[in-house]
C-alpha cells in the first residue's frame, strides 16, 4: 500500500514540474487577478506545505501509537470546495520566483520527506501513528502522506487554470 502512495507522490510531482517548466518566465510571478496567487506563489505554498507535512510526520513518528479514524481527505481534491490556507503556509507576496528556484526547493522538500519515510523499516508504522492536522484533526501518518499528493493535484489544477487565464 505504501508503495502505491509513494508512486502517486512521484506521479504528481513529475506532473507539477513538467507543467511549471512550460510556464513562460514573464507569467511565473503574475497573478491571474489582484489578490490571487501567482504560479510561483502556488509552488512556494507547495514547498511550505511539504515542509510542514514532513515536520508533522516526524512528530507523529516520535509520538505514541494512536489509531486515528480514517478521514475523508479526498474532499480536498474538489477545487470547488474552498479551504483557507493557514497563515504559516501562505506564500511571500514580494519574492520573485523562477522555475529553477522552485524546482530546486520542490526537489529538496521531497527528498526530506522521502528520507523520513525511507528511514522506517516497518512501513506499517504510518498506519499506527498519527498527528493533528489543521483541518482534518487527527490523521494517520499514512493519510498525511496521501493528503500531500491530493493537495498537490489540487494545486496542479489551479496552476493550469492560472496559466490558461494568463495566456488568453
Amino acid at each position: 500500500m505504501m508503495q502505491d502512495i509513494l508512486k502517486r507522490l512521484e506521479q504528481t510531482r513529475n506532473e507539477l514540474t513538467q507543467i511549471i517548466e512550460q510556464v513562460p518566465v514573464h507569467l511565473f510571478n503574475l497573478p491571474e487577478r489582484e489578490g490571487a496567487w501567482s504560479i510561483g506563489q502556488v509552488c512556494q505554498h507547495l514547498v511550505m506545505t511539504e515542509l510542514l507535512f514532513t515536520k508533522a510526520i516526524k512528530q507523529g513518528l516520535a509520538a505514541d501509537d494512536l489509531n486515528a479514524p480514517s478521514r475523508r481527505i479526498d474532499l480536498l481534491a474538489n477545487e470547488k470546495r474552498k479551504f483557507e490556507s493557514p497563515d504559516f503556509a501562505k506564500p511571500q507576496k514580494d519574492e520573485v520566483l523562477t522555475y529553477e528556484i522552485m524546482n530546486k526547493k520542490l526537489t529538496e522538500t521531497r527528498r526530506s520527506l522521502l528520507n523520513v519515510i525511507e528511514g522506517e523499516e516497518d512501513l506499517t508504522i504510518f498506519n499506527r501513528k498519527a498527528a493533528k492536522h489543521p483541518f482534518f484533526e487527527e490523521l494517520s501518518l499514512k493519510q498525511w502522506i496521501e493528503l500531500l499528493y491530493i493537495h498537490e493535484a489540487r494545486h496542479i489544477s489551479q496552476i493550469l487554470r492560472i496559466k490558461r487565464l494568463l495566456e488568453s
